[in-house]
């Protein structure tokens, strides 16, 4: 079998839901064969009053192409000349697109009313008309109710080897991310992560830019905050074991947070770092495989999240828990079928 599968970027959307499957896909199934990549060659034909794009042909000898967000009118053409030369077509989706926050530093290039071709109702579309729809998560299989298979996120099994390069004197909290893509996560834990912080005297780190944290959870003056900043993808996980002890991922009640995976917290335990998740979907069923702390409201942030700061070496125990777990049930290696 021969699969052309169409990365969205260059950064974690594609590691995790193509790079890193394809890698594991190949190894252990030598029959087949997945060439990544950003283009296809195709013959087409643009209407030049409107933009649109009609795709004739496609010049590609592949059994199966496999589209990740397919946010583009152009994409949705070739994928529709695809299965009429007899290619199945699979859409790859990870995020709920249509619902993105105004405040998100996406919203504008995924709606309608700013990029008319390169869209969420083109991703929609196309999703429908697929053959099959591959999601992160069970609720996204809305795209595509009838055709649809969810694949959850994983690590790959060398995460589990990373060790911390660096000694911390001080018992750190962290959260990973930035508030351009996170609008309003960060405000459920309602000042109750600052309280905390402030009680223990402990340092909160972030590993991002983390521009507006202090006000978001109203961390205390006294609090000392650290970030790292901008980090490439290959020193991440490094990065993160190097910054913080335990990690919260507050989530904000949405339909775009209902839909999320439980990425965030997965990195953390496969670090063996603890956390505390908003209890979305998703983190529900990693804390039924023993993973995750889930928080239920603010007050549950600052419960659990006290419970580990006056006993570290019982965060810790549990880190090593989690990252066990993950290494048993929850890397790309044993999930290649």
């Amino acid at each position: 079998m021969k699969v052309l599968a169409l990365r969205a970027d260059d950064g974690g959307c594609a590691r995790y839901r193509v790079w890193e499957p394809a890698r594991v896909v190949s190894e252990k199934y030598p029959e087949v064969s997945v060439r990544v990549d950003v283009n296809v060659d195709v013959s087409a034909t643009q209407v030049i009053k409107t933009g649109v794009t009609r795709v004739e042909e496609v010049h590609e000898d592949v059994d199966v192409i496999i589209v990740q967000r397919p946010l583009n009118q152009a994409i949705g053409s070739m994928l529709e000349q695809a299965r009429k030369q007899g290619i199945a077509t699979i859409v790859e989706l990870d995020d709920d697109l249509s619902n993105v926050h105004p405040k998100n530093l996406a919203y504008s290039s995924v709606h309608p009313q700013h990029r008319p071709l390169d869209n969420y109702t083109w991703l929609e579309q196309a999703a429908v008309s697929a053959d099959l729809l591959t999601v992160s998560t069970d609720s996204l299989g809305k795209y595509n109710p009838e055709r649809y298979v969810t694949l959850p996120n994983y690590v790959a099994a060398s995460t589990l080897d990373i060790q911390p390069t660096v000694t911390r004197t001080d018992f750190t909290v962290g959260w990973t991310g930035t508030l351009q893509t996170h609008p309003e996560d960060l405000e459920v834990t309602s000042g109750q992560v600052g309280r905390v912080l402030e009680d223990a005297r402990a340092p909160f780190a972030v590993v991002g830019d983390g521009k507006g944290v202090r006000e978001a959870l109203r961390l205390r003056p006294e609090t000392a905050l650290e970030t790292t900043g901008w980090v490439a993808l290959d020193d991440y996980y490094q990065t993160i074991i190097d910054t913080f002890d335990v990690g919260i991922v507050p989530l904000a009640r949405s339909e775009f947070n209902h839909c999320k995976s439980c990425l965030k917290g997965l990195e953390m335990a496969a670090l063996g770092i603890p956390f505390i998740a908003s209890s979305t979907e998703d983190y529900e069923r990693l804390a039924r495989l023993g993973v995750g702390e889930l928080a239920f409201d603010h007050s549950e942030f600052r419960n659990k999240l006290r419970k580990w700061l006056n006993d570290p070496d019982k965060a810790r125990a549990v880190g090593k828990q989690y990252r066990e777990i993950v290494g048993e049930k929850l890397t790309y290696e044993l999930h290649a079928d």
